[in-house]
């Protein structure tokens, strides 16, 4: 009986030791859940707010006009950058020895393909400077520094271009018969008219007929082809050697796509006015 007593008053004097320290507890536990309360009742106020239409965020969730817009945006962003994946630039180089002469003719312009199947050629042809000497024995009748520019439809076997050829109007059609083949289709013939009003007296010889060159050509390497032409067949043809090389340049491409993207966001802000 002696033990129990003592063990009740030790039972005793620790609830009075701790009793004050649990009040607090309990206190701190009532303060927390009036918080979660009022944070709780808040946050059910603001999920009306956003399931009706009052309100910013309302207005975005429930307003159909702007839902639109969202959407279209996005497939305008989709259809632009689908575009600039699509451009591809190559540069374009020939250069064309004439033997008779003894003099080089260079030819310098971009290739253009906006999509596959379709490309814009612009450049300059016969470049040369106009004060060099020519070194053989033989008219030049040539015109230097000439521009081209070309509208072009190029699918597998056959690339067609139509427009300004050394400023004069005309048309480019290169074919690969045997483009399938590892050998065979690695040979080309390209054939062009320009000039088809040509009417005008060149190193005191008078010239009335157009235009028309023909060559062919074999790709030796990826970027480069080697062949031979022969340029205004109906008046005084003019034999010559050829290399051409071209290359595609990204960064070119991607300004492209730049511009493309910047008139695609120039037209949809007109529109939405």
């Amino acid at each position: 009986m002696a033990n129990v007593r003592d063990m009740t008053a030790n039972l005793n004097d620790l609830i009075e030791t701790t009793k004050p320290k649990l009040t607090k507890a309990l206190n701190r536990s009532d303060d927390i859940t009036d918080k979660l309360d009022a944070l709780l009742a808040k946050s059910n106020v603001m999920m009306a707010s956003i399931n009706t239409s009052s309100g910013t965020i309302g207005a975005l969730l429930n307003d159909t006009k702007i839902k639109d817009d969202i959407k279209e945006s996005v497939s305008t962003l989709h259809d632009t950058l689908t575009r600039i994946n699509q451009f591809k630039v190559y540069w374009n180089y020939d250069w064309r020895y004439e033997h008779a002469v003894r003099t080089s003719r260079v030819d310098i312009g971009l290739k253009i393909s906006p999509r596959e199947g379709r490309y814009y050629y612009v450049g300059g042809s016969n470049l040369a400077n106009i004060n060099d000497e020519r070194r053989g024995t033989k008219t030049d009748y040539a015109r230097p520094n000439q521009i081209d520019a070309l509208l072009g439809w190029d699918k597998d076997w056959w690339d067609f271009g139509v427009g300004v050829i050394r400023s004069g109007g005309g048309a480019r059609v290169t074919v690969t018969p045997f483009h399938k083949d590892p050998i065979l289709g690695r040979v080309s013939l390209v054939a062009q008219g320009h000039d088809f009003g040509r009417n005008r007296t060149i190193e005191g010889r008078k010239f009335t007929k157009p235009a028309y060159d023909l060559g062919a050509s074999v790709k030796v390497q990826k970027h480069v082809k080697l062949g031979a032409r022969v340029e205004d067949i109906a008046e005084v043809p003019r034999y010559q050697s050829w290399i051409n090389v071209m290359f595609e340049d990204t960064d070119i491409a991607y300004l492209f796509g730049l511009a493309t993207f910047g008139a695609a966001g120039t037209k949809g802000r007109s529109k939405s006015k």
